[in-house]
C-alpha cells in the first residue's frame, strides 16, 4: 500500500496539461533541415503511444514528487510527536515507580481537606432538612 501514490483526477489532469504544453513548446522549436534542398521544414506533429504515454508518466512523476514534497514535513512532525510521546511515557512511568517522591502528589491539603469536610457536613444538614420538608408536605 505505501507503494501507491494517490492523485486527484483534476490534479494529475492539471499536470498532464502542463506536460502536453511543455512537449508542444519543444515540437513546435523542432526544424527539420532537408540535407538536400537545406529547406526548413516544421515537423509534422505526431502522436504516437509511445510519447503519450511518456506524457503520462512525466505528469505522473510530476504529481508524485509534489505529493511527497508535501508529505515531508508532516512526516517529520508525526515521527517528533512519537518520539516526544515514548520519552513522556518513560518519565511518568519512572515518576509512578518512584513511590517516595511520589506520595506528595497524593497527599490532600489541609485547606483543602477542611473545606472538603464543611461542604459534607453541609450536604448532610440539607439532605435531613429536605426530608423533613418531604415529610411536612404529606
Amino acid at each position: 500500500m505505501e507503494q501507491i501514490v494517490y492523485c486527484q483526477d483534476q490534479v494529475y489532469r492539471g499536470a498532464l496539461k502542463e506536460v502536453r504544453e511543455k512537449e508542444d513548446k519543444k515540437e513546435k522549436s523542432k526544424v527539420l533541415i532537408n540535407p538536400v534542398t537545406f529547406q526548413y521544414h516544421s515537423e509534422p506533429p505526431q502522436k504516437d503511444s509511445t510519447t503519450e504515454l511518456s506524457q503520462y508518466l512525466n505528469a505522473y512523476y510530476q504529481e508524485c514528487r509534489r505529493s511527497i514534497g508535501r508529505q515531508v514535513p508532516l512526516i517529520i512532525q508525526y515521527f517528533i510527536l512519537q518520539t516526544f510521546g515514548k520519552e513522556m511515557e518513560k518519565a511518568m512511568l519512572q515518576l509512578l515507580q518512584d513511590k517516595v517522591n511520589c506520595s506528595w502528589l497524593l497527599a490532600e491539603r489541609s485547606d483543602t481537606r477542611e473545606k472538603r469536610k464543611f461542604l459534607k457536613r453541609r450536604l448532610s444538614r440539607l439532605d435531613q432538612a429536605r426530608q423533613k420538608l418531604a415529610k411536612f408536605s404529606y
